[in-house]
Parts: C-alpha cells; sequence; structure tokens
C-alpha cells in the first residue's frame, strides 16, 4: 500500500488524505443543467445565435459530427454551453 511505502502509520494516512480533502477540495462534476428540452437541431442554431446576439460575445463552436454541436459562451464569471443534439432532437443549456 502507499501508506506503507511512505511509512506512515493507518490513521497518519488517513489523517493526510481527510486533511488534502478538507483544505483542496476537488469538483468532480462542475457542470450545472439550467434548461433541457426537445428543439429541432435549426432551431437550437437559432437559439445559438440569438445567445451570442445578447450576450454580445462570440461562441466557441465545437463540431462533433453532423448532428451535435457545441457552442460555448465563456464570461467572467464562468462558462455557459449550449449543445445542440440533431439526433434526439435536443438542447441543452449548462452552466460550468
Amino acid at each position: 500500500m502507499l501508506y506503507k511505502f511512505f511509512h506512515l502509520s493507518n490513521c497518519t494516512f488517513f489523517l493526510l488524505i481527510f486533511a488534502t480533502y478538507v483544505f483542496f477540495p476537488i469538483k468532480i462534476n462542475s457542470e450545472t443543467i439550467l434548461q433541457k428540452e426537445k428543439l429541432s437541431f435549426d432551431k437550437c442554431l437559432e437559439v445559438v445565435q440569438t445567445t451570442s446576439e445578447k450576450l454580445l460575445i462570440e461562441p466557441i463552436i465545437e463540431v462533433r459530427s453532423e448532428v451535435f454541436q457545441t457552442a460555448k459562451f465563456v464570461m467572467s464569471d464562468g462558462v455557459l454551453v449550449i449543445n445542440c443534439d440533431a439526433k434526439n432532437s435536443e438542447l441543452k443549456v449548462l452552466a460550468e
């Protein structure tokens, strides 16, 4: 085990891991779904365009395939992500 390699007792190893977790927490899943609805792919792309115009921010577009596209709007307080899925006719808005 790792604690034997560093010559630590079980209790000391546990306290070290616990203190690391408390003082340096790691976010495993930092995405929050804000909206999810059925919407055609073309309408979803229109939502991306309208959002860009309202926020006055040009999105970072990631085309993953012909049927799936992600638009990321990077702002000072986080990232707004819009996923357009033609296969499932779905719009998903996430905050990172």
